[in-house]
C-alpha cells in the first residue's frame, strides 16, 4: 500500500519534475492457461486500460517511465460443463526504462506490479463458480515501443507476460495491445 501511495504522490508532485505527464486509453488481447484441468481450454478476449503515465529524463535519450492504470483482463475458460466468463481487474503500476532513438520513436521495458482490484467469474446456467482466489499483487514483465506524433499525441503497442500463478490454478497471463495516449 505504501509503493501505492509513494507512486501517486510522486505522480502529483510538482517537485517530481516530471518531464511529460500523460493520459492513457487502451485495448489489448488477453490470454492465460489452466495448471489443473485436463480438457479445458482459454480463449482470449479483449480487455481495456485507462489511466496516466509519467516520464522522466535520466539522461539523453534514457528516461524512466511509470504510471497508474486501471487493466481489466478477460478471457473464456472452455469446459466439458459450458464456458465460464472471467474477469480480472488490476491497478497496474509500470517501473519501465526507455530508451529514445528520436524523439519521435522509442522502446522500453521492466516490470509491472498488478494490484487486485476485482475478480469476477461468471458460470454458465445452472453452475455455480467457485471464488479464483485472485493473488493480491501479480508481477508482469513488459516490452513496447512507443511513436510519438505533433509532441503531444502518442501511442504505444506493447507485449505483456506474467510470471507465475495469479489464481488457483491459472497461470500464464499473457496481452498483447495498443495505448493512445495523449501528453499534456
Amino acid at each position: 500500500m505504501k509503493f501505492l501511495f509513494l507512486t501517486a504522490a510522486m505522480l502529483l508532485s510538482s517537485a517530481a519534475m516530471a518531464q511529460d505527464y500523460g493520459l492513457t486509453v487502451g485495448v489489448h488481447q488477453t490470454s492465460a492457461s489452466l495448471s489443473n484441468s485436463p480438457g479445458s481450454t482459454v480463449g482470449g478476449k479483449l480487455g481495456f486500460d485507462a489511466g496516466l503515465t509519467a516520464s522522466f529524463e535520466l539522461v539523453p535519450q534514457l528516461r524512466f517511465r511509470t504510471g497508474l492504470l486501471y487493466d481489466q483482463r478477460a478471457f473464456d475458460i472452455k469446459t466439458s460443463v459450458g464456458t465460464f466468463n472471467a474477469n480480472f481487474a488490476y491497478l497496474d503500476v509500470p517501473v519501465n526504462v526507455q530508451y529514445n532513438f528520436t524523439p519521435m520513436y522509442s522502446i522500453y521495458g521492466g516490470l509491472i506490479v498488478g494490484i487486485k482490484a476485482s475478480d469476477d467469474i461468471k458460470a454458465p446456467a445452472g453452475l455455480t463458480a467457485t471464488d479464483p482466489e485472485m493473488k493480491s499483487m501479480y508481477p508482469l514483465i513488459n516490452v513496447g515501443g512507443n511513436f510519438l506524433f505533433d509532441d503531444m499525441y502518442g501511442f504505444d503497442v506493447y507485449y505483456e507476460m506474467g510470471m507465475g500463478d495469479f489464481a488457483k490454478d491459472m497461470k500464464n497471463y499473457s496481452t498483447f495491445g495498443m495505448h493512445f495516449i495523449y501528453w499534456l
